[in-house]
């Protein structure tokens, strides 16, 4: 793109740009081409353009990026998130930006897996985080959820971006790095020591907000945004090289096919995921595990109290199932953390509508009779009981 912008003028000068745009011939300066996406990525009007600067600085070659890293970086995770101007908010330039960040990190590599001048670890945390908060983005407008573009993206990216921070095997460059990244010479043996220490003191907290994630959207109204998520939960779980989630046995029952485990209740083939009537009673389960409980109910809550029929009457009936003849431990730990969501998002109505519609259908249904006129466990008191619920399975 330099170079054809500078051979305008003529073919001298198209050769001249070509070399620039490349590193630059003896004492020209090479062209900033982080710079010249990253400037208008953060403030041009045309949503147009600005999808392009971000896929433009994910597709940047290796010497490029390195020359100016932590730019390119800052550029696209502020691209991930929502625009402050309500105007200039697009749902596209996001999900570029997430799909950018992984291609930008494969390319570079990290400093702590061996590729010199490539991501610190800080840097890396800082492109994760960016991954989990587009979780969070709920954007709608005239076609629906447009933010479940960008959570897909996000789904879509963690697993590859926790693969490449994986120490190395025999000595190769961990995860999937760019060759000219691979070819580079290792950085000081320290520096990799420390920035690999940091790197994994980080993963396991990694993992486990991921598996909390990925536990919301699988149980959430949108199909295809189900069976990603728990497809992504399953290729989780079956990843050797990261650390273990909590509760993995569980999960693995709940998503990870096994025709030789009979407490297994995972669906044969994911496309079952899209189908209401029997996905959520096969993620109903989640309830019963403490560290997935918040964000499954979370989850269920949007879609039992959602408006459409097929998503609201599968969902209902599998709350129902599920609680009903529950022990009482297990509701009361239940009721206080529907309360803590009402709490929580009292001021959301695309959550508070929906939960309490929830909370509606549940007390109409008697799901929690036995527990009128007790008092609730503490938010505390609920987290560590709930430690214990189901680690037999019987809950589930």
């Amino acid at each position: 793109a330099a170079g054809s912008g500078q051979g305008s003028g003529g073919g001298g000068e198209d050769a001249g740009g070509g070399g620039a745009a490349g590193g630059g011939e003896a004492g020209q300066a090479p062209l900033d081409l982080v710079a010249r996406y990253a400037t208008p990525l953060g403030k041009d009007p045309n949503a147009g353009l600005r999808r392009g600067h971000a896929l433009a600085l994910g597709a940047l070659p290796s010497p490029q990026l390195r020359a100016s890293l932590p730019a390119a970086v800052a550029a696209l995770v502020q691209a991930s998130r929502p625009e402050a101007v309500a105007e200039l908010r697009d749902p596209e330039t996001r999900r570029n930006a997430i799909s950018a960040l992984v291609e930008l990190s494969l390319t570079a590599g990290l400093v702590a897996t061996g590729s010199e001048g490539g991501l610190t670890t800080p840097l890396f945390l800082e492109i994760f985080e960016a991954c989990l908060d587009a979780f969070g983005d709920y954007q709608t407008d005239n076609r629906g959820d447009v933010g479940s573009w960008v959570r897909e993206a996000a789904m879509h990216a963690a697993l590859p971006l926790l693969r490449l921070a994986t120490p190395p095997e025999h000595g190769a460059p961990g995860g999937n790095v760019d060759s000219h990244a691979a070819q580079l010479s290792p950085p000081p043996e320290g520096e990799a020591e420390a920035e690999a220490e940091a790197l994994q003191a980080a993963l396991p907290s990694l993992c486990q907000r991921l598996a909390a994630a990925l536990s919301q959207q699988a149980v959430e109204k949108i199909d295809r945004v189900r069976e990603l998520a728990a497809v992504s939960l399953s290729a989780l779980l079956g990843e050797k090289r990261l650390p273990a989630v909590a509760r993995a046995p569980e999960l693995r029952r709940i998503f990870v096919h096994d025709p030789s485990d009979s407490t297994c209740t995972a669906p044969a083939t994911s496309a079952d995921f899209l189908v209401p009537a029997v996905c959520f009673g096969v993620t109903a389960p989640l309830l019963a595990l403490s560290e997935y409980r918040l964000p499954a109910l979370r989850g269920l809550s949007v879609s039992a109290g959602g408006l459409t029929e097929s998503t609201l009457r599968g969902a209902r009936a599998a709350l129902d199932k599920h609680l009903t003849g529950a022990p009482r431990r297990h509701l009361q730990c239940v009721a206080s953390d529907l309360l803590l969501l009402l709490r929580q998002h009292r001021r959301e109505a695309r959550l508070a509508l929906p939960l309490l519609r929830t909370t509606e259908h549940l007390l109409e249904a008697r799901v929690f009779e036995a527990l009128l006129g007790e008092p609730l466990p503490a938010e505390g008191e609920a987290e560590a009981e709930g430690g214990g619920e189901g680690e037999g399975g019987g809950e589930g």
